[in-house]
């Protein structure tokens, strides 16, 4: 994908978009506060459907996405919190190459002025021993397959 592209872009927030919310919405009806306080300040959804209706766009949905564990949840939180230093790498190289794609570039540069990830991995390795990590590990392995099967489904109806 050309991320400098409008309509690449748009493809690759939709493709963000089912997962994020699904993931997201998982946390938070297994109650993410009690294990991230900053739960709040940490959630993307809202910027990344800002960003889909600035380009006219609606945010794909992602079958209901099941946590059973604070180990899994975390390794959930992994996943998201990871693709957020991504983040950060795509947008100054959409900035640089498409400056207009600007407006609709707040679920990439959430977060940026706060020291989220330095944070996550404190209170990971806080809460999660050694007997979790099998847990977390399948908590991380199924919010990736999410964003994978996404972004195969926007691949195939785009080719």
């Amino acid at each position: 994908m050309n991320l400098a592209d409008r309509e690449s872009y748009g493809r690759f927030l939709l493709a963000q978009s089912g997962p994020v919310t699904a993931l997201e919405t998982a946390l938070r009806d297994f109650g993410v506060a009690r294990l991230l306080p900053d739960w709040p300040l940490r959630s993307r959804t809202a910027a990344l459907r800002q960003d889909l209706e600035y380009l006219h766009l609606y945010a794909e949905v992602s079958a209901p996405f099941p946590l059973t564990s604070a180990a899994q949840a975390f390794g959930t939180l992994y996943v998201l919190e990871g693709s957020r230093l991504g983040a950060r790498v795509l947008l100054q190289q959409i900035l640089a190459a498409a400056p207009d794609l600007k407006p609709a570039t707040k679920f990439l540069s959430h977060g940026n002025d706060h020291r989220l990830w330095t944070t996550f991995l404190q209170i990971l390795e806080a809460k999660v021993g050694v007997n979790d990590l099998a847990e977390s590990i399948q908590g991380a392995h199924q919010a990736f397959a999410l964003f994978e099967a996404s972004f195969m489904q926007v691949l195939d109806t785009t080719a």
